[in-house]
């Protein structure tokens, strides 16, 4: 998964499980549409989300941005919104 690197949210995560051996599963609900298509959007809700790996932190003075990329496992994951066919 690549996101932006703005949000302290997924390091504390990570740090909980590093100090206190907690771990914790959430669920991640990914919408992917094109406003300018006919084929409309299709919305996946993926359950018993469980990050593998993440950098703890980064440095990069040449981006505008940081982002990185984060693995992950689920366990269950629902179709809500379908493509329309064209």
């Amino acid at each position: 998964m690549e996101v932006y690197y703005i949000c302290s949210l997924f390091r504390q995560i990570m740090l909980e499980y590093m100090k206190n051996g907690v771990d914790t599963y959430f669920e991640l609900l990914i919408t992917n549409e094109d406003p300018t298509s006919a084929t409309g959007k299709q919305t996946v809700l993926l359950k018993g989300v469980n990050i593998n790996s993440m950098a703890i932190t980064k440095l990069d003075i040449e981006k505008d941005a940081l982002d990185e990329t984060m693995t992950f496992t689920f366990n269950d994951a629902d179709l809500l919104d379908v493509f329309y066919a064209v």
